[in-house]
């Protein structure tokens, strides 16, 4: 017990401990955590339903992503633990037991698995660009780039865990003998490393892009697709720079456990950026999609809304009616000619029946259709159809109309 209410360090001249409820900006880090990760998996799970039910393949660059997913839900979960321990709280109002070891373990694990993290979403890119690009003059590139990021990422996490001399003196305190290396520069290190290796990975693709054979939109559309890494690199350079300041204001070992809460902000909103545009070059097949049902929904709308018109505004001699067939019907098609020609079978209701269209191109004709209902008995139709073809040229063959007009002409017996 008396223990637990020992502070981690001395309160400054002004300042008193309070270890039973003081102040602090945890919440902060646990509305980020909230936020970040309802984005992350949104984003993880419509690629993953793109690339299974959409594209139908799941190659290597899906399955590091899954490493990634699950490095960054370990990530979350560490740092709301951290906050239960004192994160976002000053250091003169943590308990020494939490603080040590239970929060510098945690600090630990979150380095080893950021860059983790940060290493499986910069794989699954490159092999993305294997996969998008089999092309012999990018190979040298892109393994340069594969064993950079490889090489300082697995170097960031062997030192990070073996950084002090015996190991566990990078969380025990009470060890008064060892010896650690200068995690400052090592953190700025590693973090420039990955600013440049996201340049890089960025830039790759580029020159290939604009040498291929399409459209200058479609290039312009794939640039931008690719041009969302840069926002990764933003990021990144706003984490560095918060994180100089940080060092250099000397806070990491006076008020480290309150003075971290910028910097778990920046990683949080850091690692959702780059899952985003991780992800964002395999989710167009996803936005098409949407975009077709969208205009699906809108043309069917004004469709109907012209279809009812046309009704109302044919009802009004006094020999014609309007009659809209839902059952399914055989229709005869005779030309303006007077021949009969094949029969064609209606598999859905009137507006998307199926007509048989025979001419020359050039002429304007009009077709008469007969149905033979079993309950209505046999009724004519006029069909307008508008000018097919090219002059000169025979087209024959089944067209689906979704946009036309009928007239049923009845005569009285």
């Amino acid at each position: 017990m008396a223990s637990s209410l020992t502070p981690a360090t001395q309160a400054p001249d002004g300042h008193v401990s309070n270890l039973i409820n003081p102040d602090g900006v945890g919440y902060r880090i646990t509305i980020t955590n909230i936020v970040c990760i309802v984005f992350f998996m949104i984003v993880v799970m419509v690629r993953l339903f793109t690339r299974v039910f959409l594209n139908r393949s799941f190659g290597h660059d899906d399955s590091l992503i899954l490493f990634a997913t699950a490095s960054f839900l370990a990530i979350m979960g560490v740092f709301q633990w951290m906050v239960s321990l004192g994160l976002g709280k000053h250091l003169w109002d943590v308990p020494l037991e939490n603080y040590s070891p239970y929060f510098l373990q945690g600090w630990l694990t979150v380095a080893v698995l950021y860059s983790a993290c940060m290493l499986t979403m910069k794989l699954s890119v490159l092999m993305l660009y294997r996969r998008l690009f089999p092309i012999h003059n990018f190979r040298l590139q892109w393994w340069s780039a594969f064993c950079f990021v490889n090489a300082y990422s697995v170097m960031f996490i062997f030192a990070s865990l073996f950084s002090c001399s015996p190991v566990s003196a990078a969380w025990d305190v009470s060890i008064s003998e060892h010896k650690c290396i200068n995690r400052t520069a090592l953190y700025i290190a590693y973090t420039v490393m990955n600013s440049i290796s996201t340049w890089w990975i960025l830039l790759m693709p580029m020159p290939i892009v604009w040498s291929l054979a399409m459209k200058n939109d479609q290039k312009y559309l794939l640039t931008s697709l690719f041009a969302l890494g840069s926002l990764p690199c933003v990021t990144s350079i706003a984490r560095l720079k918060v994180l100089v300041d940080w060092l250099h204001n000397g806070a990491n070992d006076k008020d480290i456990t309150y003075t971290l809460w910028n910097i778990v902000i920046w990683t949080q909103l850091e690692l959702t950026v780059c899952m985003i545009c991780a992800c964002g070059p395999t989710l167009r097949t996803f936005v098409d999609r949407q975009i077709k049902i969208v205009k699906t929904l809108t043309s069917e709308h004004s469709w109907s809304r012209s279809w009812s018109k046309s009704f109302s505004s044919s009802s009004s001699g006094p020999n014609t009616s309007i009659s809209k067939h839902t059952q399914h019907s055989s229709y005869a098609t005779d030309s303006s000619l007077g021949k009969p020609s094949r029969m064609a079978s209606d598999t859905s209701n009137l507006p998307n029946f199926i007509e048989m269209l025979q001419g020359r191109g050039g002429t304007k004709n009009k077709t008469l259709v007969t149905s033979n209902d079993a309950e209505t008995g046999s009724m004519e139709h006029i069909v307008d159809e508008e000018e097919w073809g090219k002059s000169g040229e025979v087209r024959e063959g089944i067209m689906v109309h979704t946009s036309y007009q009928v007239r049923t002409v009845r005569e009285d017996v």
